[in-house]
């Protein structure tokens, strides 16, 4: 199975049920048929790339049709946005608007607020932000002239859920973190400031970068690792431009690990 396909079928969803004012959507791999399964285009930006699989799985699934997705909606010339999927159920005939996010979240220790303190790996891109844009921006062009002109639904009577995925990281050393509402499943390292990473004794480990596209796989043994000193030099490099690189650290008896090493914190 593809790399990415795996990294997406072992994620989790941020939170469970209903938190946030947002119901999840749970989709449930045991009734997939994994053979229907389409490839990962090449090349393919990470979020297009989980549009590519989420589409793929849905369509694999023996509970759902896929009634549309991917739906751009235009009023006078003017981009509004876009509707993610939607789906049919097969024993209920409800119709599902379901909007997709996966993102890759560090634990911003000096904040206290459980969803404040979410942060994208560059302090950017913050979780509150992302709920935000979903409530009052995403979910509600369902309701938009546009949207009732391409969809021959009744989109009053329409479920609306979403499906939000993510991997947590937490602060280097300070593994026990209160999750709050948040699925603490979803916790797939840690991250580290540049100044501790050299400090601390990680010279005897090996490192690789992964693409950005890369950072949904599971880390695996068979890619080009490089040194310690090799390592400092590229995230360096990465910093210059204001960025904050997720890397792999192979730590032999083939544990490998998932870090982002920040300029910040």
């Amino acid at each position: 199975m593809n790399k990415s396909y795996e990294g997406f079928l072992k994620s989790d969803l941020l939170w469970t049920n209903t938190e946030f004012g947002l119901e999840q959507f749970v989709l449930e791999n045991d009734k997939l048929d994994y053979t229907r399964l389409w490839p990962v285009p090449k090349k393919l930006r990470l979020g297009h790339q989980v549009e590519h699989i989420y589409l793929q799985l849905l369509k694999a699934s023996n509970k759902y049709k896929v009634l549309a997705h991917s739906i751009q909606l235009i009023e006078y010339k003017r981009t509004l946005g876009e509707l993610d999927f939607i789906i049919k159920s097969l024993a209920t005939d409800e119709i599902i608007h379901i909007e997709l996010a996966y993102k890759f979240y560090l634990i911003d220790s000096t904040i206290d607020d459980v969803a404040e303190r979410l942060v994208g790996p560059n302090r950017g891109d913050a979780f509150t932000y992302k709920l935000d844009k979903t409530k009052n921006k995403q979910l509600p062009l369902l309701y938009s002239d546009a949207a009732k002109a391409r969809l021959d639904i009744d989109v009053y009577k329409v479920k609306q859920k979403v499906a939000f995925y993510g991997e947590i990281f937490t602060p280097y050393q300070m593994d026990n973190q209160n999750m709050g509402m948040l699925n603490s499943k979803s916790i797939k390292g840690c991250y580290i400031p540049l100044n501790l990473f050299i400090t601390e004794d990680f010279s005897s480990y090996k490192f690789h970068f992964p693409t950005k596209s890369e950072w949904i796989h599971i880390p695996y043994s068979n890619v080009k690792w490089m040194d310690y000193e090799s390592a400092i030099r590229i995230i360096k490099e990465r910093h210059a431009i204001n960025r904050s690189p997720m890397i792999w650290i192979y730590k032999g008896k083939g544990l490998i690990e998932k870090m982002f090493v920040t300029n910040w914190g």
